[in-house]
């Protein structure tokens, strides 16, 4: 049988990950470093693992170590998700919202609805979590985060995908371009311009490129980043012109900028996830409320 994991050893591993040190994982568990070492020393022998590269003082996480950690995360994240637990079921709007979302949300458009939610629910606290959609989706199915807002465009195993009202990819010019005087700017009319593309793992950076390619258009691909709230801060310096959705220009700000319609039009979409066949705290209905009214003002 199989000899149960000595859950103190776990824990001087997180510290020593979280901190980069023995030293500064004994301040962080208030123990000594010598005890961390130890701890650290007999984790290794328990699961017949090399886990740090040792060079005198230093010390550093091999690629052991970073998989292990992994799974570690996971676990501690179940264990606060159990104090969330129990805190919100004392209270109905008492506990902790755990919300995975969109860099593109999560950088700047979310922090009205958190601050209106918190308003509303003075005794509760919120936990925002940046990630790709297909790890939102996964988190939620798992329960370890309530709400996911993801681009989820078919059915998932172990979730609910519920469709917010759909948006539209925006082109956004610098101040004193010749396009800032149009009213719409059409795909056709991105030929030659100097264009500030999104990174590889964008939808919106596929979906520009099948319409520019279906127009026969060629523009300058001289920049690339990896949020489109990047990109409008490069474009409002003159940089260049860029298509990105509507809420990195909410982001980054309108100073330098002119945001006019695309054509032809790109919608950009995203879902509320969330797992399937569990109770909902009222919590999370609440916050989802506060979500879809705030789209429909500002996009709707």
């Amino acid at each position: 049988m199989a000899k149960p994991i000595n859950m103190r050893q776990i824990e001087a591993f997180r510290a020593v990950i979280l901190t980069g040190s023995m030293t500064g994982a004994g301040e962080m568990l208030n123990i000594s470093q010598p005890a961390v070492s130890r701890l650290i020393r007999d984790l290794e022998r328990d699961l017949d693992l090399t886990l740090f590269k040792r060079a005198g003082a230093r010390i550093t996480p091999n690629e052991e170590a970073l998989l292990l950690n992994i799974e570690v995360e996971r676990m501690f994240i179940g264990n606060e998700k159990i104090r969330e637990t129990a805190a919100a079921i004392r209270g109905v709007n008492t506990g902790m919202l755990r919300v995975a979302a969109m860099p593109n949300l999560a950088v700047g458009y979310l922090s009205s609805l958190v601050r209106c939610f918190l308003d509303e629910h003075p005794n509760a606290s919120v936990t925002l979590h940046e990630d790709s959609s297909v790890n939102i989706i996964d988190l939620v199915s798992r329960h370890q985060y309530d709400i996911g807002l993801a681009y989820a465009p078919m059915p998932h195993p172990g979730v609910e995908v519920r469709p917010l009202p759909p948006t539209e990819a925006v082109c956004v010019v610098p101040k004193g371009h010749p396009l800032a005087r149009r009213d719409e700017v059409h795909v056709r009319d991105l030929e030659g311009n100097d264009f500030i593309r999104l990174g590889s793992s964008s939808l919106l950076r596929h979906q520009i490129h099948k319409v520019m390619e279906a127009a026969n258009v060629h523009c300058n691909d001289r920049i690339e980043v990896r949020y489109a709230a990047t990109a409008c801060i490069f474009v409002s310096r003159g940089l260049g012109i860029s298509v990105v959705d509507p809420f990195a220009v909410r982001e980054a700000g309108e100073a330098g900028l002119v945001v006019l319609p695309f054509r032809p039009r790109i919608p950009y979409e995203f879902s509320v996830v969330l797992a399937a066949w569990r109770p909902r705290s009222r919590l999370v209905d609440d916050f989802v409320t506060i979500l879809r009214d705030h789209l429909i003002r500002d996009f709707g």
